[in-house]
């Protein structure tokens, strides 16, 4: 990622987090549209999921500029889905299904450079878990 990437997508997760669990629950209704047979890996209680992916995106957030700590981070996230059963074919319907929230939640302010600057986080988060989830 670029540090104007970089810049962006803090600046995004910020104005986004006043409606986390909103932003929350678009993400896990586009993901469950996307991959329906993903639905058992989660309890019926959603809320502890969504805190999870809040905390954990915020933290890879805060990371971006430090990457050994992000890698560490996403590479312990990889095996843990891995064990939850999380199959490759997932973390490509949870990328649409985060463009998908995203763009929903900022509407026209989620341009072709936010949206690009995503892309380039998610993509980088993908390649990471997906890593260390096969080691």
């Amino acid at each position: 990622m670029t540090p104007e990437q970089i810049q962006l997508v803090k600046q995004s997760w910020d104005a986004l987090w006043p409606k986390w669990s909103e932003f929350a629950d678009k993400v896990y209704g586009a993901f469950f549209a996307i991959a329906p047979d993903a639905r058992h890996l989660f309890a019926a209680d959603m809320e502890p999921q969504k805190i999870k992916l809040m905390d954990t995106m915020t933290v890879i957030i805060g990371y971006l500029d430090n990457p050994s700590m992000f890698e560490s981070i996403i590479s312990h996230s990889g095996k843990q889905h891995q064990r939850f059963g999380a199959r490759i074919e997932h973390y490509e319907g949870f990328r649409s299904a985060l463009l998908e929230a995203l763009r929903l939640q900022f509407g026209p302010a989620f341009t072709p450079q936010v949206e690009e600057a995503w892309t380039a986080l998610y993509d980088d988060v993908r390649r990471v878990m997906v890593r260390y989830a096969e080691a």
